[in-house]
């Protein structure tokens, strides 16, 4: 994650990006596709939305909070070690699921076939560029101990009960 220092602190640029830039320019497509029929159920989208921010805010947050990066994180960096609490217990990207509940919640609402379109496009960027690279490096630097966990734990689907592995 690049992160662009700023009077407020900090600034994740991904994050910004992903669920916010490129959904509003997918919205210019609109005019070339079918408005989806969601009419009054359009609110339905406000709960993803609101998942999806929690869920990714809190992931960033116990990331930064374990400052297992000795800069900033990003997904080429090499961690200290593995975060294995709060929804990393339940799901081993909670972080991008946030992110794509947010989208998901956006296309909902604004009623917009180019969002959802995005979002496939995210899903399928997101698992064969981002996370099958990460999950190999994790492989290659914390060997048994990530290979346990990403038995146990789903990439995209949540387990119900938490993963009671070493607790880092």
């Amino acid at each position: 994650m690049t992160i662009i220092p700023s009077r407020i602190g900090w600034l994740p640029l991904p994050p910004f990006l992903v669920g916010g830039v490129f959904p509003y320019l997918a919205t210019y497509l609109d005019v070339l596709l079918p408005t989806p029929p969601f009419g009054q159920w359009r609110w339905l989208g406000v709960a993803p939305f609101l998942m999806g921010f929690t869920l990714a805010f809190v992931s960033a947050r116990l990331i930064y909070a374990s400052q297992q990066w000795n800069k900033q994180p990003t997904p080429l960096g090499v961690p200290k070690r593995l975060v294995l609490v709060g929804p990393y217990r339940h799901v081993r990207n909670p972080m991008f699921l946030g992110m794509l509940q947010i989208v998901l919640g956006e296309g909902l609402y604004f009623q917009s076939l180019a969002i959802l379109v995005y979002l496939g496009t995210l899903c399928l960027f997101g698992h064969f560029f981002i996370i099958l690279g990460e999950e190999r490096r994790l492989e290659g630097q914390f060997g048994e101990e990530y290979e346990r966990y990403k038995r146990e734990v789903g990439r995209w689907l949540p387990r119900w009960t938490p993963y009671k592995g070493d607790l880092s």
